[in-house]
């Protein structure tokens, strides 16, 4: 199901104009994207509640600490490398294990951090982090599931950070 899933985004990003279009415009320019929006957050958290400024570097951070451990231990091949026959090796191609997927974990824990800040905002970044992700599936960088295990790594840590600290 993985594989078909990556085959049916990767295959429609090739036909179509808007949409292969739209995913590599996200899969080169989320990172500075998501950048911009954490460090405006922190800005804004500095003069406006520098209680909830701790949380706001915590959570990402361990976030980020979970998805280092299990890439070193699952070190899962990205699909490019896999599927040889069916997708090409993308430009400014990533290196390293695929599982879970770092971008798509940032993407998804910056946004929940929004979200902490203002509902609206965090929703509209959501929705970036959700575009992030199937640009990683759509140019062969990501399976499905490492996406999703990264959306899903970021909302349990979100959650218990935001419940706990």
């Amino acid at each position: 199901m993985d594989k078909r899933i990556l085959l049916t985004f990767y295959a429609f990003a090739q036909v179509n104009r808007l949409f292969g279009g739209t995913v590599k415009f996200f899969y080169k320019f989320s990172s500075v994207v998501f950048f911009l929006i954490y460090y405006t957050g922190a800005v804004y958290l500095i003069f406006n509640d520098r209680q909830a400024l701790l949380n706001y570097f915590i959570i990402p951070f361990c976030v980020l600490i979970l998805c280092w451990v299990l890439r070193k231990i699952i070190k899962r091949k990205r699909p490019y490398e896999v599927l040889t026959k069916h997708i090409t090796i993308p430009e400014n191609k990533k290196t390293g294990s695929s599982f879970p997927s770092n971008h798509s974990a940032s993407a998804a824990v910056i946004a929940f951090a929004c979200l902490a800040i203002h509902t609206g905002i965090g929703f509209a970044v959501f929705l970036l982090a959700v575009m992030t992700g199937i640009s990683r599936i759509a140019v062969g960088v990501h399976y499905p599931s490492d996406i999703m295990a990264g959306f899903l790594i970021s909302a349990a840590v979100s959650i218990a950070g935001y419940s706990l600290l």
